[in-house]
């Protein structure tokens, strides 16, 4: 299981609500959503499923897990994943279709652990402090070191100026401090045309200057050619990863949304799905209901990642539990 301050944070919360629970084989019920959070590749993912069954089945309400700082991302999941009183079953299935989270965790959730139907939980005499060690032990040896790949798409187009442009850089500033130096980044900016400010490199701390310095250095021009810019990201991760095969890959869209220039989503979108590279986008200046917050989350949902709204106070723990930092 994916671990950060945040996901630890689920795990307590899952774990103290239900402790005193049994399933139907008459063991913890907190295994179930345990072991399905185990399945996740996600923060977000292992927050929503570790919480699926927290406010439905317990006490808790969803104020209850804002005040205790889980982020609007995982509620607005959890909310979907709610089963209320009164909906039917088909309108409540058909409404989590639209939420990558939600949806993740639910399909996960209807074949059991490891998607087998058969699976039956087992008793191994740990508490929650006996899980977070184990578990803890046991990403350190699956992980061996994975690094991650990522690159930051920058939307620098006229409808950005002023404080989109500098929350934008903020953002990628702050982030940058939370990203550990075995990883691989890269730069890349877009208004009608595309720049690679910084081609993709080891975040060492000389990488780390210049990725510093090329996002200062950001200027807004020009008109909005989202998906060039997604697709000349996507091809610098490709080539590196044949480098570093063993890496995961990760693309960050920071964008308003606008779209005016170049491909299309429709035209791109086969290309993003069929290579499975999530695509998480942050959106800035963004109204509910709008087409560019539509655009963006359809694209963050080719390959099951999310949108992140740049307004959210909590953006930079969003971005650095994505890259699954411990502090």
């Amino acid at each position: 299981m994916i671990y950060t301050p945040l996901t630890k944070k689920a795990l307590k919360i899952s774990f103290e609500a239900h402790k005193n629970q049994l399933d139907k084989s008459g063991l913890p019920y907190f295994h179930h959503p345990f072991h399905l959070a185990e399945q996740m590749d996600d923060p977000y993912e292992v927050c929503v499923a570790l919480l699926h069954d927290v406010v439905e089945d317990t006490p808790l309400t969803f104020d209850d897990l804002r005040n205790e700082g889980i982020p609007e991302i995982v509620i607005e999941a959890l909310e979907l994943m709610t089963h209320s009183e009164g909906v039917p079953y088909q309108d409540y299935v058909y409404r989590l279709k639209f939420n990558p989270l939600a949806k993740r965790v639910k399909l996960a959730d209807q074949k059991g652990f490891n998607l087998h139907n058969d699976y039956k939980s087992q008793d191994n005499g740990l508490d929650g402090a006996g899980y977070l060690a184990a578990q803890k032990i046991w990403k350190q040896s699956k992980d061996g070191g994975q690094p991650i790949i990522a690159v930051f798409v920058a939307d620098i187009s006229g409808s950005m100026a002023g404080i989109p442009i500098n929350s934008l850089k903020e953002s990628l500033l702050s982030t940058s401090s939370y990203i550990k130096s075995d990883n691989y980044i890269g730069l890349v900016s877009y208004s009608d045309t595309v720049h690679i400010n910084l081609p993709i490199d080891k975040f060492d701390d000389e990488q780390r200057a210049y990725f510093s310095g090329a996002v200062k250095s950001l200027d807004i021009e020009g008109s909005t050619a989202t998906y060039d810019a997604v697709l000349v990201a996507l091809k610098m991760m490709l080539d590196k990863k044949e480098e570093i095969p063993n890496a995961k890959l990760m693309l960050f869209v920071l964008s308003d949304g606008d779209q005016n220039r170049g491909y299309k989503l429709d035209r791109v979108a086969p290309i993003v799905g069929g290579l499975k590279v999530p695509v998480y986008t942050i959106g800035y200046n963004l109204e509910s209901g709008s087409q560019a917050e539509k655009e963006l989350k359809r694209l963050s949902g080719l390959n099951e990642a999310s949108l992140i709204n740049a307004s959210s106070g909590d953006l930079i723990n969003h971005m650095r539990n994505l890259f699954n930092v411990e502090l």
